[in-house]
C-alpha cells in the first residue's frame, strides 16, 4: 500500500474507534434506550466516512486519478472511446461524483450531531434552545444547496458530468469545479461559525478562571480546525503543478496529482470534523479516568511511603479524610463524582454527591454543599467506581464506624 493509503486507512480506523467510544460511554451512562439524535447521527456519520475513504482509494488505484479534467481540445479529440484511459476517466468521473456526496454528508451529519448536542444541553434554556432550532434549519438548507449543486450545477443531461469530448466546462469536471470547491467550502464555514456562536458567548460570560474558560472555548470551537481544512483542500486541490511529459501541450495539468490532493484532503477534513465533534462528549469521561489515575497513583505512593517508613505520620493517609466543619466532624471520600449536566462544561451549579462509601455525619450543616437523590444505575455506577478504587491501593488505614464516634470532637 502507498502512502495515501495507508494515512486514509489509518484515519479511518481511529475516527470508528472514537465513534465506537462515544457509543460505549453514553451506553454506559444512560443505557441503550437512552441514546439521543446525536449518538444515532454519528453512526450514520461512520458510515458516511467509511464509504468516502474507500472511494477515496477507488480514485487512486482503480481508476489511477484520471477524469474529465486536465486535458486540452485536442487530446479530448483524439481520445477513442475504446482506448482503455477513456474508460478509466468516465468511471474516475462518475466516482468523483459519489465521493463529493459522500464528503457532504459527513461534514453535515457531524453538524447535525453537533447541533443535536447542543439541544440535549440547552433543553429549557431560551432563547440558547431557539438558536439550536433555528440551526437545524440551516444546515437542512444548506446541505440541500450544496448537494444541489453538486448534482446539477452542470446541467442537463446528467451525462455530461462525465462527458470527454467535447469539454462540458470546468462546472462539469468534478475533480477542478470551482463551483463545486467554492459553494461547498464557504458554506462549510457559514455553519460551523453558527454553530460555534451559540455556546461560545455563554461560556465568555460564565463565572470562570480565565484558563478554563479560554479552554472550554476552544473546545467547543472545533469549526475552526475544520473550516481551516476545508481552506486548505480548496486551495492545494484548484492548485496542480503542470506534468512531466514529452507531450505537455496535450494536458494542461497532471489530473492525478490533483485528485491525489482533492482524495486526501477531504479524508483529514472528515476526520478533524469526528474528532472536534466528540471530543465536548468524550472529554468529561477523559477527565473523570485521568483523576482515576492521578488518584490512583497517589494512594500507591502514599502506601508505599508508609510500609517504608519515610515521611513520619502525616504520610499515613487513610481512604477517609477527616476534617472538621463548624465545631462537628465530617467524613467525606476523597474519590466523590459529580453527577451534572452542561455545567460539566460551563462550570455552573453542580450538584454534587458523594462516593456510596462515605457520609455526611447528621448535623454537620452541609449546606454549603448541594446534593440530589441518586437513581439505581447511578448508585451502581458509584459501587463499581468505588470498589475499584479499593482494589486500585494496596494499602490503606480503614477507620471503622464505631472507631469514628468515639474519636473525640475536634476544637478548631
Amino acid at each position: 500500500m502507498d502512502a495515501f493509503s495507508i494515512e486514509a486507512f489509518t484515519l479511518l480506523g481511529i475516527g470508528l474507534t472514537v465513534v465506537a467510544l462515544r457509543t460505549y460511554i453514553r451506553v454506559h451512562a444512560i443505557g441503550p434506550k437512552g441514546l439521543q439524535s446525536d449518538d444515532y447521527l454519528m453512526w450514520l456519520v461512520a458510515f458516511a466516512f467509511s464509504m468516502e475513504t474507500m472511494i477515496a482509494y477507488m480514485v487512486n488505484h482503480y481508476w489511477q486519478g484520471l477524469a474529465n479534467s486536465s486535458m486540452t481540445d485536442e487530446y479530448r479529440r483524439m481520445l477513442s472511446p475504446s482506448d482503455p484511459e477513456y474508460r478509466l476517466r468516465v468511471n474516475g468521473s462518475k466516482t468523483h461524483i459519489v465521493g463529493w456526496c459522500s464528503y457532504t454528508l459527513v461534514l453535515w451529519a457531524t453538524k447535525g450531531s453537533m447541533c443535536a448536542f447542543y439541544l440535549r444541553l440547552t433543553d429549557g434554556l431560551e432563547p440558547l434552545a431557539g438558536r439550536v432550532r433555528i440551526g437545524f434549519y440551516i444546515l437542512a438548507a444548506t446541505y440541500v444547496a450544496v448537494t444541489s449543486n453538486i448534482l446539477f450545477a452542470c446541467g442537463l443531461p446528467f451525462e455530461k458530468n462525465w462527458q470527454i469530448y467535447p469539454d462540458p466546462g470546468n462546472s462539469c469536471q468534478t475533480t477542478v469545479s470551482i463551483n463545486n470547491y467554492i459553494v461547498t467550502m464557504v458554506l462549510n464555514i457559514l455553519t460551523d461559525i453558527y454553530l460555534m456562536a451559540i455556546p461560545v458567548p455563554m461560556l465568555l460570560h460564565a463565572r470562570l478562571r480565565t484558563v478554563k474558560k479560554l479552554g472550554l472555548c476552544l473546545l467547543f470551537s472545533g469549526g475552526i480546525f475544520v473550516g481551516t481544512a476545508a481552506i486548505l483542500r480548496c486551495v492545494l486541490a484548484l492548485k496542480a503543478s503542470p506534468p512531466a511529459r514529452p507531450f505537455p501541450d496535450l494536458c494542461l495539468q497532471d489530473p492525478k496529482d490533483n485528485a491525489d490532493i482533492s482524495a486526501s484532503w477531504a479524508v483529514r477534513e472528515s476526520f478533524v470534523a469526528i474528532l472536534v465533534t466528540n471530543m465536548p462528549v468524550l472529554w468529561p469521561s477523559i477527565l473523570k479516568a485521568t483523576q482515576f489515575v492521578r488518584s490512583t497513583l497517589l494512594l500507591g505512593y502514599d502506601a508505599n511511603r508508609t510500609e517504608d517508613g519515610g515521611g513520619g505520620g502525616s504520610s499515613q493517609r487513610p481512604l477517609y479524610e477527616l476534617r472538621t466543619k463548624k465545631g462537628r466532624r465530617v467524613r467525606r471520600s476523597m474519590h466523590h463524582i459529580t453527577t451534572s449536566g452542561f455545567s460539566e462544561f460551563t462550570g455552573g451549579t453542580t450538584a454534587t454527591t458523594l462516593s456510596p462509601g462515605s457520609q455526611d455525619i447528621p448535623g454537620s450543616g452541609g449546606g454549603e454543599e448541594q446534593k440530589r437523590p441518586l437513581c439505581q444505575r447511578e448508585i451502581r455506577v458509584h459501587i463499581a467506581e468505588c470498589m475499584r478504587v479499593d482494589e486500585a491501593a494496596p494499602a490503606r488505614l480503614r477507620v471503622s464506624e464505631r472507631e469514628y464516634y468515639a474519636q473525640p470532637l475536634s476544637q478548631d
